[in-house]
C-alpha cells in the first residue's frame, strides 16, 4: 500500500525527533486506532474504511491516545502522536487510502468483485471522490463489457425470469441467470454515475501535470496516479461509453478523453495519438510541444508512414493483386516564433527525461 507507507514515513519523520523510541510498526498501529480498529490487521481487511468526520475528530484522537499508552508510550507522546495524525489524516487522504485498500482487494480476488467493494466505491463517489469515480468507471465497463462479448449470456434476462417465476434451469441455464444478476449490479451502479452531474469530473493523469500546468491553468480538476500507467484503460472506458451510452452529449467527456490521451503518449508515443493530441491542441505552443515530444521519441509527425499493402489479404503487396496504400498521412503545423519553439523544446525535453527515468 504505497499511500499508507507515505503517509506512515511522514508521521513517523515527526513523531521519531519527538522520541526517537518511535518505529513505524507503532505508527501503523496508531493510525489503525484513530481510524477505529483495534489493530492494523484489522484495519487491512476492513474494505469499508472507517472515515472520520469533523464531529468525530476528538473520539478518534482519544482512541489513539490509547493504543499509544498500549504500547508503552507516556501521555506526553500519546498527545503528539494524536496531534500529528490527525493534522494529516484529513478527508482527501482518507479517501486516497480507502481506494488503494480497494485496488489491492480487486489485484486479489479479480475474478468476481464483491459487494462490499461495489458497496465502498458507492460511498466514495456519494462524497465526490473523483478517484473512486474513476475506479469504478473502468471496473464497470471492463465487467459489462465481458459479459456482452460473452454470446452465451444473451439469454441472461430470460433465464433469470424464469428461475423468478419458479421454474427449475440446468447447470448451464443457471450460470447464464446467475451471470445476469452478477453483472446487473454494474450496470446499475454506471446509470447512477451517469446520472451525476459530476459524472465527467474525473482525475488528470499525474504525469501530464507539467503540460496542464503551462497549457490549461483555469483547469480545477485533481490529479491522480491512478491508471497512470495504463491510460489505454481510460480511453477504452470513454470510447466504450461513447458507442454504448447515447444519451451522453458527444463533447461529455471530451475533455477526460483528451487528457488520458496525452497520458498514453507519455507512454506509449505513436504518430496517430500525437497527431490526434495535436488536433484538440487549444494553441499554436501546444501543437509544437507534442510534435517535440514525439520527436524526441522517434515519432515525427510531420513524415509520412504509407505502405502497400494487397487490398484482399492485407499482407505487405508482392506486385500480385489489388494494391492498396495504408499507413499514417503527414500532418502540418502552423507556424511559431523560434523563442516559442524553444520553450517547447525545454518542456518536451524535461517531459521526456522524466519519462525515462520514471
Amino acid at each position: 500500500m504505497k499511500k499508507l507507507k507515505n503517509l506512515v514515513h511522514t508521521i513517523y519523520s515527526e513523531l521519531k525527533q519527538s522520541n526517537p523510541k518511535f518505529k513505524k510498526s507503532h505508527v501503523y498501529e496508531l493510525v489503525s486506532a484513530y481510524c477505529g480498529y483495534g489493530s492494523y490487521a484489522a484495519y487491512q481487511s476492513d474494505l469499508s474504511f472507517n472515515k472520520i468526520t469533523p464531529d468525530e475528530v476528538e473520539n478518534a484522537q482519544a482512541q489513539c491516545f490509547d493504543r499509544s499508552l498500549a504500547l508503552g508510550f507516556d501521555a506526553a507522546d500519546g498527545l503528539t502522536s494524536c496531534k500529528i495524525i490527525s493534522n494529516v489524516l484529513q478527508q482527501p487522504l482518507q479517501n486516497t487510502l480507502q481506494i488503494e485498500k480497494l485496488i489491492q482487494e480487486l489485484e486479489n480476488s479479480p475474478e468476481v468483485i464483491s459487494k462490499d467493494v461495489l458497496a465502498s466505491l458507492s460511498s466514495l463517489i456519494g462524497d465526490n471522490c473523483a478517484e473512486a469515480r474513476l475506479l469504478t468507471l473502468v471496473m464497470c465497463l471492463g465487467e459489462i463489457s465481458f459479459y456482452e462479448d460473452n454470446p452465451d449470456n444473451r439469454g441472461g434476462e430470460y433465464w433469470h425470469g424464469k428461475r423468478l417465476s419458479g421454474e427449475k434451469l440446468n447447470s448451464f441455464q443457471l450460470q447464464v441467470a446467475e451471470h445476469f444478476v452478477y453483472v446487473k449490479r454494474f450496470k446499475d451502479l454506471l446509470q447512477n454515475i451517469l446520472k451525476d452531474e459530476h459524472a465527467a469530473n474525473l482525475p488528470i493523469p499525474m504525469n501530464i501535470k507539467p503540460i496542464v500546468s503551462q497549457f490549461n491553468e483555469a483547469c480545477n480538476r485533481e490529479y491522480s496516479d491512478l491508471f497512470e500507467d495504463a491510460p489505454v484503460m481510460i480511453l477504452d472506458a470513454i470510447g466504450y461509453l461513447s458507442n454504448h451510452h447515447k444519451t451522453l452529449s458527444e463533447d461529455a467527456f471530451k475533455d477526460v478523453y483528451v487528457d488520458w490521451l496525452g497520458s498514453e503518449i507519455i507512454v506509449n508515443p505513436c504518430n496517430y495519438s500525437i497527431a490526434e493530441r495535436i488536433y484538440h491542441s487549444r494553441s499554436v505552443n501546444e501543437k509544437w510541444f507534442w510534435h517535440l515530444y514525439g520527436l524526441n521519441n522517434e515519432v515525427d509527425v510531420t513524415k509520412d508512414d504509407l505502405r502497400a499493402i494487397n487490398a484482399n489479404t492485407g499482407e505487405d503487396y508482392d506486385d500480385y493483386g489489388p494494391m492498396e496504400v495504408v499507413g499514417f498521412q503527414m500532418i502540418s503545423l502552423p507556424d511559431i516564433s523560434e523563442n516559442d519553439k524553444s520553450e517547447m523544446m525545454k518542456l518536451a525535453d524535461t517531459l521526456s527525461k522524466e519519462n525515462v527515468y520514471a
